[in-house]
């Protein structure tokens, strides 16, 4: 009743009665105010779930949903401060209690991510080399999204189909015919006599 009463308050602010039943739902449910890092301003939606972790409870993790966000950035801190919603009888959650959040945000369903070392920097843009029909290459122009550091987001004109070189050399061409050979450890000896064109 204490968490109701110094979030929500002690009577409804609403006048019309079903918007006083949305209020009084709301109020039996535990509030939760989180600061969420500036970057990651772009994934607050209705679609994210949060996961609670109090110090005391470590081993009961304690399920959230978004309910709104402030629509600015705190110019000290650099963070949204978001509301999440979880089930009254949460015991692990005081008023004042700092958890942990995690945060979960469904994937872009055509968002690729590839090795770094695979892209191409040419004079016309960013290129990843593809294999086509009958191991011939096809430098791909590629948008790109977050560097993720050893690996990198491809946004558009790649597919999750499509056979790509993980370490192009930039003497790669395009339509230039390559062997594709399966990767093996260092200490184990080569079988193969090289070919008259590249190797990927």
């Amino acid at each position: 009743m204490y968490r109701y009463k110094s979030v929500v308050g002690r009577r409804p602010h609403a006048r019309a009665l079903p918007n006083q039943r949305t209020e009084a739902k709301i109020g039996c449910n535990v509030l939760n105010f989180v600061a969420v890092p500036q970057y990651l301003g772009a994934v607050l939606s209705s679609n994210i779930t949060a996961t609670l972790t109090s110090s005391n409870a470590t081993e009961k993790p304690i399920k959230a949903q978004f309910l709104t966000m402030v629509g600015a950035v705190n110019a000290s801190t650099r963070s949204i401060v978001t509301e999440l919603v979880a089930d009254e009888g949460q015991r692990a959650l005081f008023p004042g209690t700092y958890v942990d959040v995690f945060l979960t945000a469904p994937g872009a369903p055509n968002l690729l991510i590839v090795p770094s070392q695979a892209l191409l920097f040419r004079a016309e843009g960013m290129q990843v080399a593809t294999l086509g029909v009958g191991d011939v290459i096809h430098l791909q122009n590629v948008t790109v999204g977050d560097n993720l550091g050893l690996d990198i987001q491809v946004l558009a004109r790649l597919t999750a189909t499509d056979k790509i070189v993980a370490n192009p050399s930039l003497g790669l061409l395009e339509g230039q015919k390559v062997k594709v050979v399966q990767a093996t450890r260092d200490d184990e000896p080569s079988n193969y006599s090289p070919p008259d064109y590249p190797i990927v």
